[in-house]
Formats: C-alpha cells, structure tokens, sequence
C-alpha cells in the first residue's frame, strides 16, 4: 500500500509562560491524547519563548482537513495552552506513471471517458494542438482537457478560458506597399483575394544596402490591415535590360526536380537564389549552370534572383 509523507514547516511563537524555560514540546492531529502524551518535538532550552521549524510526518491520516495542535512545558510542571494550525492532507499519487489517455470538451463535461480522445502515447507529458468547433457560438468558451495515467486514474481536469467572435465575411479589396517609411505609398493591383500576390518591386533611387518593405491591405468594409514587413538588401548590381529579361524564360514551370533557364543572350551566370514567400533564401548556386535542381524544395510559389554578368532580374516560379 503506498503511504503519504506530507513534510509541514510550522513556525509557532510562544509567549504564555513568561520568564519561565521551555523545555520541550508536544504536538498531536484532531485528538488530545492528554497532557505530555502528544509526539514529542525537541525544543530548545530558552527564557519563555520558542521560534523554531519542525518537519512534521501526517503519515497515517487520511485526505482532508485536519487540525494539528502544539504545546510547550516549562519544567515545572506546567503546560501552555495549544496553538492551532488547520492544515489539507492529500495523498501523492505515483509520480513515475505515463499517460495513456487523454480527452478533451467544451462547456460541459459529458462524463468521464465521453469526451473527445487525444491521440497520445505511453509518456509522461505530452503538446497537443485543439482546433476550436465551426458549431460553437459567437461569445466565451471554456476548454477542458484531462488524463487518464496508466494505472486507470483519471486527473482533474485543466481548463482555458477563450472568445469566439464573429466570422468575418469581407475581403481583400485593396494593397498596398512603401519601403522604409510611408511618405509615398504604391498601390498593388489584385485580380483574386484569395491566392498569392507577385508583383514586381521597383528599386531605383534606393541606396545601396537594407531596406524594409512593408505592405497592408484593406477588406471590403472598409478596414485597413496592420503592416507586414520584410527586411532586403540592394546590392547595387545592374537590372538587366526589359529586352534581355524578356529573353530569359524558365522551364518547366510549374518546376518538380530541374529547372532550366533558358535564353539566346550570352551571359555569365554569377548566382541563382530562391526566396519563398516569406522572403527566406530556400536555394542559392554560385556555379555558372543553367539547370538547377529543386528537388527538395517544398510545393509553393517561389521568387528566383538571377544575377548575371549582364545585370539581375527576378521570376516568379511554382513548384509542384
């Protein structure tokens, strides 16, 4: 059977028997079992006062409240009235048992074992991820989670309080950019609010080095987005020329492995770098090839920088 030892740092102050040594001490739970027939605590010898801790065993007393009672003797044949304490016993479980269940529900408890499983393994701890119901109402919720261990015991449960508001139905109607600060904005053109937008960014007039662009968007009712930005650098190199940027195509794409970059322009390849959407670079090839291999680039629309004896220039391409 497993036991309980809740470990009690009591300090008590005593100052009933004035001018008199304290010589030992006493206390017991609930019950008096009669003057010096308490467990006994080893007490400093002192003039009238006792401050010390004591580390106190509650083995043997059940889950609750329960009343734990001191007292001290003088030495001559006196007891100070008790001191009281109220104190919560609750068993420790086995600390070493995993988890192998786990559920979840909204609002109201439907019973234990009822609620929405969570797939979870044989562990000790576990990160799960909860998607919120389309059926729930407009307002505040409570989210409800709880285990059951491996011995069959089910935990209390842990709760999140969260808002549900409103579905908004506008959209995208409006975009626009600005590079380091808004003192001149360009608009974006968009033809589908619900796909990815490529444009063409015009970096003359920009000094050499970084710069942040942001964008934001406005929905149909009449709302402007918080900015999103992303830092780049101008590196100074030539665009090339709208003839030879028009010269240049890739092929295939849509793109699965290898990419070709084909054109009847001489040039000398110096870089190929690929951003995603985020603005990260995903590829980057220093060699003078002009076929790369993709294959390990993730399906998505991509940015492709050429950078050429000839000057630079940028493609929108998509990966299958």
């Amino acid at each position: 059977m497993k036991r309980l030892l809740l470990i009690l740092l009591i300090t008590f102050f005593y100052n009933g028997i004035t001018a008199q040594q304290v010589t030992k001490a006493e206390y017991f739970f609930n019950t008096d079992p009669g003057l010096g027939l308490g467990n006994s605590l080893n007490a400093n010898t002192n003039a009238g006062t006792l401050n010390q801790s004591y580390s106190i065993s509650t083995t043997g007393l059940g889950n609750g409240f329960h009343n734990l009672f001191i007292r001290v003797f003088n030495g001559e044949s006196n007891w100070s009235h008790y001191d009281s304490k109220l104190i919560y016993v609750n068993h420790i479980q086995n600390v070493n048992q995993n988890i192998t269940e786990a559920e979840y529900y909204f609002d109201t408890d439907p019973g234990f074992g009822n609620a929405t499983t969570l797939n979870v393994t044989n562990q000790p701890a576990f990160t799960v991820t909860v998607g919120i119901p389309q059926n729930l109402a407009v307002g505040i919720h409570q989210l409800f989670i709880r285990v059951k261990t491996n011995e069959g015991n089910w935990s209390h449960y842990d709760k999140k309080l969260f808002y549900v508001g409103p579905q908004n139905q506008a959209t995208l109607t409006e975009f626009e950019y600005f590079i380091d600060n808004d003192d001149e904005v360009f608009p974006v053109t968009i033809t589908n609010p619900n796909n990815q937008i490529i444009s063409n960014i015009d970096t003359n007039g920009l000094a050499q080095g970084t710069h942040l662009f942001y964008i934001r968007a406005k929905t149909s009712d009449g709302k402007w987005s918080m900015y999103d930005s992303r830092e780049f650098t101008v590196d100074g190199s030539l665009s090339i020329s709208e003839t030879a940027f028009r010269s240049i195509s890739l092929y295939p794409n849509p793109v699965k492995d290898h990419l070709t970059i084909s054109s009847d322009l001489s040039f000398i390849i110096k870089h190929i770098t690929v951003y995603n959407a985020s603005g990260k670079t995903v590829f980057r090839s220093t060699k003078n090839n002009r076929q790369i291999n993709l294959s390990g680039l993730a399906g998505g629309i991509y940015i492709l920088n050429l950078n050429t004896d000839l000057g630079s220039a940028s493609y929108k391409l998509i990966k299958h």
